[in-house]
Parts: structure tokens; sequence; C-alpha cells
């Protein structure tokens, strides 16, 4: 029903503010950098950045978001060599054919980089599972996998943080999975991610 939905969109929100709290805290974002938001869309990530005197800018392929560099993020050509102190690819890596791409673009253009994939809690990362007709994900790796994909390129890796740990089994369009998924939204579960959160987050493997 309309409640339950509305239930659960607060929890993702929720959760998206969770990340960009803890993305903008890694970031330690000092005054006047500038920052690029690939695939920023509606640029929510905004306000986070100039809150702290960033230069926000944003980068998409579609015109309709109005970002500032409108490109494909597999080819960001239009933009200098070193023209960033930062990158932020957030939640787009999995969305794209050819991920290795954008990273390495991302390696050109910015002296650092502050990325967020999928972790093991979202189950449909096991690639042997099925995969749901509106799961929008197009590359499925572990977090190892991500990790030396930007290992690769000649990135060093400062910093591992975690955000979420609730399971979710949410795109399979299943009754009694989708139950299951929103069991794991209840007080007791969230209680749990709080805990990892604020005792575990921080170590890579968590």
């Amino acid at each position: 029903n309309s409640s339950a939905a509305s239930d659960v969109y607060k929890r993702q929100k929720q959760k998206w503010l969770r990340k960009f709290e803890a993305m903008i805290k890694l970031m330690s974002l000092k005054e006047g950098e500038e920052v690029l938001d690939v695939g920023c869309a509606s640029q929510i990530f905004r306000p986070y950045v100039e809150e702290r005197g960033g230069i926000y800018k944003g980068l998409d392929i579609s015109e309709g978001f109005q970002p500032d560099y409108v490109c494909d993020a597999e080819d960001m050509s239009i933009i200098e060599d070193n023209e960033f102190d930062w990158v932020v690819l957030s939640d787009i890596l999995e969305h794209l054919p050819n991920p290795e791409k954008t990273i390495a673009e991302a390696y050109r253009i910015a002296k650092k980089v502050i990325a967020v994939v999928p972790n093991w809690y979202r189950l449909e990362r096991f690639s042997f599972l099925p995969r749901h007709p509106g799961d929008r994900h197009i590359v499925r790796k572990n977090p190892q996998g991500w990790l030396d994909e930007f290992r690769k390129v000649g990135f060093e890796i400062t910093h591992l943080r975690g955000f979420f740990y609730v399971p979710s089994i949410a795109f399979y369009p299943i009754r009694p999975l989708v139950a299951i998924d929103l069991l794991f939204r209840t007080r007791p579960f969230l209680m749990l991610d709080e805990f990892i959160d604020k005792h575990f987050s921080d170590i890579p493997l968590v």
C-alpha cells in the first residue's frame, strides 16, 4: 500500500543521507577545492560540498539535470588533465558498461577520488543469482574487484568505509522474499546496522 511504500522511501532517503555524510567526512574537503560529481543527476551532493566552502561542478549525460558538463562518464575528454581536486563517483560505476574507462578518466582529471559501489549486503552482487529485469546494475563485482580496478590505473587506496549493512533482496519480485526484505528494515535490524556502522565500518573486511 502507499503507506508502506512511503515508509520504504523514507528509510531509503535516510540511507542516502548517511552515505553523503560518510562521503563528505572522508573527503576532509578544504575551502576552495573543486569537486566534480560524475553522474550528478539532480545534484543532491551539492550542498554538502558548498557548505564546506568547496566548488561544486556536476557532470551527467542528460542535459535535463542542467549539469556543468554534458558528456559520457566513460569519455570525459572535454575536461583537462588534473582540472579538479576531487572526482565523486557515487553509485555510478556499476551502471556503466565499461567502468574501468571512467576510473581511468577520474585518475587523469583529479588528484583524489571518492567512490561508492555496492557491497556484499546487496545479495544480487553474487553473480550466480538470477538478475531481476528491473536491475539497472550492469556490472556486478565484489568489493575487492572494485578496489583492484582502482589500483590498476595507479590509485592508492587511503580509506575504506561501509555505511549500510542490512541485507537487501528487494530486486526479486517474489512475495516471500519482499516480505523478508521488509523484515530486514524493522527496528531490530536497523539497530544492528547502526551498531556495525559505529564500531566496525572502518575495518576493510567489513
